[in-house]
């Protein structure tokens, strides 16, 4: 009778594992300077384990400034007119949590001013993400 060994040679993990989901995304004024912008989001995990990454396409980030206008810090005026030109005034406080604040500073308009796009991607720690953008207009929140 020939002799033979069983070998467990795979692992079958039967849990399936979901995106999360963005249902929503809504705002409301905040302050004078910002808005608050919400994200509705559902996913198979715990949410406070989710990743959240907002961008805003108007944000020039001080490399995109210095790349262009760093070339004439000798002359800080034209320095100065070159950034402001670029530098759309938007910011957001915290890109990393939700809700987050998107803002104005106030020589470049108020929360009533603020328009553009504002892009979401949330992953969760089996690696699902998804992505979720909203266009901003004047007075829309």
């Amino acid at each position: 009778m020939p002799s033979f060994q069983v070998v467990k040679t795979a692992t079958l993990d039967s849990g399936i594992g979901f995106n999360p989901v963005i249902s929503k995304i809504s705002c409301r004024i905040y302050s004078n300077q910002q808005l608050q912008v919400v994200a509705t989001v559902k996913d198979d995990g715990p949410i406070g384990d989710l990743k959240y990454i907002w961008a805003f396409d108007k944000i020039v980030s001080d490399m995109e400034i210095e790349g262009q206008c760093g070339r004439f810090k000798a002359i800080q005026s034209i320095y100065n007119t070159c950034k402001n030109n670029l530098d759309s005034g938007y910011y957001i406080e915290n890109d990393s949590i939700n809700p987050i604040q998107l803002g104005i500073r106030p020589e470049k308009g108020n929360s009533n001013s603020i328009s553009g796009t504002l892009t979401l991607i949330v992953e969760d720690l089996g690696g699902g993400s998804t992505k979720m953008e909203r266009s901003i207009q004047p007075d829309s929140c």
